[in-house]
């Protein structure tokens, strides 16, 4: 297994006519998708969408080259998933770029719907 470091940065760009514009209490979680080890964590929730959010937070998981990040936008007055959007990032894609990546990812519904924003996130193995 390897040390992922998160560093999630900056929300921004959401739409007025997005359902996410009413949200609040936004949160990030971020997940690590595989079978076999189960890693979750969220930031802190933060009043308000505006035009962006930011975070500073960082975190750290144990990956291996074939699992997925994804990170979706979460609102603590409804259900969990019921407006979120969020992006899937092959963790492949990070280790090919020497172990570093630092991009915006646009953040989506279901699959074939528009971007609702996007997430600046800084992503390191060690």
């Amino acid at each position: 297994m390897t040390k992922l470091n998160v560093d999630v940065v900056e929300a921004r760009d959401f739409t007025g006519d997005s359902e996410l514009s009413g949200i609040n209490n936004a949160y990030l979680q971020l997940c690590i998708l595989n079978p076999s080890i189960s890693q979750r964590q969220t930031t802190k929730p933060q009043s308000g969408l505006g035009k962006s959010i930011s975070f500073g937070e960082s975190f750290q998981f144990d990956v291996n080259e074939t699992d997925d990040l994804e990170v979706k936008l979460c609102d603590n007055e409804f259900l969990w998933g019921e407006k979120s959007t969020g992006v899937r990032i092959p963790l492949r894609d990070v280790f090919e770029t020497n172990g570093s990546m630092c991009a915006w990812f646009p953040l989506s519904g279901a699959i074939g719907e528009k971007s609702s924003g996007e997430i600046l996130l800084n992503i390191q193995t060690q």
